[in-house]
């Protein structure tokens, strides 16, 4: 197929660990643009060469965290940069829950990429792991586990590194994707059908005290998700045939950030 129909956009969905075979194939072949699905890799060492390959200039990889792409993401991301309504950053907090008997390893290594990665949007800064709590270790279907870490040299307003927990779960029956990130003077809220903003105000209930109040709950419009990817991948694309090296909004490099915290938080098997 890539030989007789040479395309311009190759879409790599198929199982992580063949992910680097597929995108060298791509390259050997001349493709311009790949959209490598996440993960990126299932190993740290396939994810790096994946990137290398990305850097080297011959091809553009983007790695599916759509999330980047989404207009209530892009929403969240310019009210933190602009620090005006919720003040500098102080710390965020994830949760994921993806139904009752799953490992929790493979919710880390599942949905667990895009929140990494929506965070590091977000932020515009470098997740890194610290600590592990799981009782039950990550790769029981029971019980949670909390993952510390850090996110570092932001590029929003913040006072230093923030801390950053990621809560996995599970015995619970339902899908919990969310992000809280808490602020000086309020909280911004988003995830799975999540935009909510929350402002500092003077508390009705305690005198002397401010309590949050809920000044936006939801996003009107289109998110985009998959059409501005693809989208961005056409303007690679064009910008290749135009003898440029494009910058994908989420490129491999993106991607491999993600492998690096996912496999110091814990194996994959």
């Amino acid at each position: 197929m890539l030989e007789k129909q040479q395309p311009e956009i190759l879409i790599i969905a198929t199982h992580p660990d063949s992910h680097r075979h597929y995108c060298s194939l791509a390259e050997a072949y001349g493709v311009p643009v790949v959209v490598c699905e996440k993960p990126l890799a299932d190993t740290l060492s396939d994810a790096k060469k994946i990137a290398a390959l990305h850097q080297s200039g011959r091809i553009t990889i983007i790695t599916n965290h759509e999330r980047r792409y989404s207009a209530d993401y892009a929403l969240a991301r310019k009210i933190l940069v602009e620090g005006k309504k919720l003040g500098p950053l102080v710390g965020v907090k994830g949760t994921l829950y993806m139904g009752k008997t799953r490992r929790l390893i493979d919710q880390l290594w599942h949905d667990g990429t895009h929140l990494a990665d929506a965070a590091m949007f977000l932020t515009g800064a470098v997740l890194k792991h610290s600590k592990t709590i799981a009782e039950n270790g990550l790769h029981a279907k029971t019980g949670a586990a909390y993952l510390y870490g850090s996110l570092q040299n932001l590029d929003v307003p913040a006072a230093g590194p923030l801390p950053f927990l990621l809560e996995l779960g599970a015995g619970r029956d339902h899908l919990v994707f969310e992000l809280e990130i808490s602020c000086e003077r309020g909280k911004l809220k988003t995830g799975n059908m999540i935009f909510e903003i929350w402002e500092s105000k003077d508390s009705p209930y305690a005198e002397n005290f401010k309590s949050l109040e809920k000044t936006q709950d939801g996003f009107l419009g289109a998110t985009g998700y998959f059409s501005n990817m693809i989208a961005d991948a056409a303007r690679c694309a064009r910008e290749r045939q135009m003898g440029k090296t494009p910058i994908p909004l989420s490129s491999a490099a993106d991607g491999l950030r993600v492998i690096k915290y996912l496999r110091s938080a814990g194996e994959w098997r």
